[in-house]
């Protein structure tokens, strides 16, 4: 079974530097948390855009893809980058295209994400909220 490796994230939304997310400690789970402003929402946005190719919330806002590339970054690398543990050393990458917005450049083998992660597991603030307020049934 594959485990992640390494989270690589630069230049998507309020993202600007390099940021790497090393789990080779051995991690298995992470919270972000920290203020306003400081790019929590883009990793988990960063992080859906790899898994199903969309951000859900953002496009009920009215957000596209041309706003996915952090402002200052001319829409040049802008990507999310995966490292598995048994990944033969191809990282899975989803960058975006300038060319053609819609469509992301992807590189290695995006199928190892969706079997080693067979459900989205991202949550968000609001998620939560929700969920506090759902029936059992509902939460079940």
């Amino acid at each position: 079974m594959s485990k992640i490796k390494k989270i690589t994230i630069e230049n998507f939304r309020g993202i600007s530097k390099k940021q790497e997310f090393d789990f080779q400690s051995g991690m298995s789970s992470v919270v972000i948390y920290g203020r306003n402003g400081t790019g929590k929402s883009s990793i988990v946005d960063a992080w859906e855009w790899l898994y199903s190719s969309k951000i859900i919330h953002l496009s009920r806002e009215g957000v596209g893809e041309k706003d996915f590339p952090n402002r200052y970054s001319n829409y040049e690398n802008s990507y999310i980058q995966v490292e598995l543990t048994n990944d033969n050393g191809v990282p899975i990458k989803a960058q975006f295209n300038k060319n053609k917005i819609t469509d992301s450049i992807k590189t290695g083998d995006h199928s190892l994400i969706i079997d080693t992660i067979p459900h989205p597991c991202h949550l968000r603030f609001k998620d939560l909220q929700e969920f506090v307020y759902y029936t059992k049934t509902e939460k079940y």
